[in-house]
């Protein structure tokens, strides 16, 4: 990974000065119901080894089954109750933010 070669130029610089060599990202998704995702960082560059690759797939699996295992439980319209939302401001809100679909100019990357 280096700021020269980047798809992500604003998060490149960043990441490298923070020792980042190597970033692997993987869709938490359960069917067709996107979540959101699990992103890996290291600190050596190169791709990661079929079982360590093999080994994140199932990771995210898991994430994507606990997520809505989590969510199944709370109230309509709020939090898990085991999830403590930080508070960012004096006008923070307990509730999650509305969801929206993403717009059909975004572009997604994929492993």
């Amino acid at each position: 990974m280096t700021p020269q070669n980047s798809r992500w130029v604003g998060f490149t610089g960043a990441a490298v000065e923070a020792g980042v060599r190597a970033v692997f990202g993987y869709p938490l998704q359960v069917g067709a119901v996107r979540l959101g995702a699990l992103n890996l960082y290291r600190h050596t560059p190169g791709p990661l080894r079929a079982d360590q690759h093999a080994d994140a797939l199932v990771m995210a699996d898991i994430a994507a089954e606990a997520i809505l295992g989590l969510q199944a439980n709370a109230p309509r319209g709020s939090w898990p109750p085991s999830w403590k939302p930080a508070a960012t401001s004096s006008t923070s809100s307990t509730k999650p933010p509305a969801w929206s679909p993403p717009s059909s100019t975004s572009a997604s990357a994929r492993p």
